[in-house]
């Protein structure tokens, strides 16, 4: 089953059209975590359960957290509450120091040579790109998705660490519902009520060549909420009713 879901747009809010677009989706979806660009414990889980080879960031992510991948869709918070700074520290966005914390922590560790994805020719083509977030089940909510600033990286990289909040743009590029649909269609998560959304768009314009981080934040709603665009990194707006369940990804690329 496909479905397509329309965003509208609140100018009042200061939001570009192009930046809230319409959800794709396949199956159901929810938890899970970014497919593209892969997010560090998306393509660790995907390496191992799909018997390819296992990258050398994975193979030393695995080795110090061997239990981290049986809940790989799980890098949330159950009580966010939108308040994500909170709930997520700085020189913790890749582990969210969620729920999971005590077997998924060296997601933060930044000595281990995590895996990127070139978007490099995407990019300087102005081609727009599809971003995928696979899920094993479903809601109602938003996915809104962050660049890193020019340099932060590299920044943090002199300062061994990874970014942190006021590194990433304090706009998303791309916000886009999901769709709680039950229809039990299959992909490669397993569960039989699995999910793959996808969204196309473009990265802000002029971003000079070098590393990146794409940051994804998926918050939940319940039926009947009221959503409003995302005001910023700090703020999501949903009415009165949110669950407050976010779960975030961590992906790290080239352009």
């Amino acid at each position: 089953m496909k479905f397509r879901k329309k965003i509208s747009v609140s100018t009042a809010l200061g939001l570009a059209p192009a930046m809230l677009v319409g959800l794709t989706a396949t199956g159901a979806s929810a938890h899970g975590s970014n497919e593209f660009p892969a997010s560090r414990i998306y393509n660790c889980w995907h390496e191992q359960t799909k018997g390819g080879q296992l990258d050398e960031g994975c193979k030393q992510f695995i080795a110090k957290d061997p239990q981290a991948l049986s809940e790989w869709q799980s890098v949330k918070h159950g009580d966010a509450n939108r308040k994500h700074h909170a709930a997520v520290p700085d020189g913790y966005l890749a582990s969210a120091k969620s729920d999971n914390y005590n077997i998924q922590q060296h997601l933060d560790d930044h000595g281990i040579p995590w895996k990127s994805t070139d978007l490099s020719q995407l990019y300087q083509n102005g081609n727009e790109i599809e971003f995928k977030w696979s899920a094993s089940a479903s809601h109602t909510g938003h996915i809104s998705y962050y660049i890193s600033k020019p340099g932060a990286v590299e920044k943090a990289d002199k300062e061994n660490r990874d970014v942190n909040w006021e590194d990433l743009q304090d706009i998303p590029f791309l916000v886009a519902y999901t769709h709680d649909d039950r229809s039990g269609a299959t992909d490669d998560t397993g569960t039989g009520l699995g999910a793959l959304y996808t969204n196309k768009a473009k990265l802000p314009n002029n971003l000079p060549h070098g590393k990146y981080v794409v940051y994804a934040v998926w918050e939940r709603m319940l039926p009947g909420d009221s959503p409003s665009p995302l005001i910023d990194k700090e703020h999501q707006i949903f009415g009165n009713n949110g669950t407050g369940e976010s779960f975030y990804s961590y992906s790290d690329v080239t352009l």
